[in-house]
């Protein structure tokens, strides 16, 4: 087909690829580009990232059973099926009591995901800790990837679960009284949603 140049400033006939190498530059581009209601595609393409801070205080003593860690969720909605959300996780923990024993899960829409494998009457999570002293200040930090499997919204995170007549705390620790030294610090815990096409 015949290159045409109309009056208007438009061209027709031009396929794609049929400008020579050099022809756009960076500055005959636009300094904003506006993709306002657009969908990016391709493979390993970063499309979003959804971040929540806690600064509140948590504690559970539910013996076995997960319990939504309130204030430590944050939704996302992703935009394909084939979408894959890189969870990044930092959390400020304490507890209670000789043996003190706790698990942390993952969850999507209170479900717990990315968790060990079934074995007879144990249970499944994603973190697990055990302290022998009586009683036990630490953080941790969690990187995880998860499948959704279908585009839409979704809430991410974090369940806790006491055991050994354990307390867990968030954000604190376990004596939390205002002392001379002042180490009994406060924590601050992040929950970021990084979707990954």
């Amino acid at each position: 087909m015949a290159i045409t140049i109309n009056g208007t400033g438009s061209i027709t006939g031009l396929t794609a690829g049929g400008l020579p190498d050099g022809s756009v530059t960076a500055d005959d581009l636009a300094t904003n580009l506006d993709l306002t209601s657009k969908v990016l595609t391709g493979t390993g393409l970063l499309k979003q990232v959804v971040t929540t801070t806690m600064t509140d205080n948590f504690g559970t003593s539910t013996a076995n059973v997960f319990e939504q860690i309130t204030g430590l969720n944050t939704s996302i909605t992703t935009t394909s099926d084939s979408s894959k959300v890189l969870i990044f996780l930092t959390v400020g923990q304490a507890s209670t009591d000789s043996g003190a024993s706790g698990s942390f899960a993952l969850s999507r829409d209170g479900t717990r995901i990315l968790v060990g494998a079934a074995a007879g009457n144990r249970g499944q999570t994603s973190i697990k800790f055990y302290s022998g002293s009586s009683s036990h200040s630490s953080g941790f930090s969690f990187i995880g990837v998860d499948t959704p499997g279908t585009a839409g919204t979704y809430t991410y995170g974090l369940q806790a679960s006491a055991q050994n007549a354990t307390t867990l705390y968030i954000n604190r620790t376990q004596i939390n009284s205002d002392l001379s030294d002042s180490y009994e610090h406060r924590a601050a815990s992040h929950l970021t949603l990084v979707e990954i096409g």
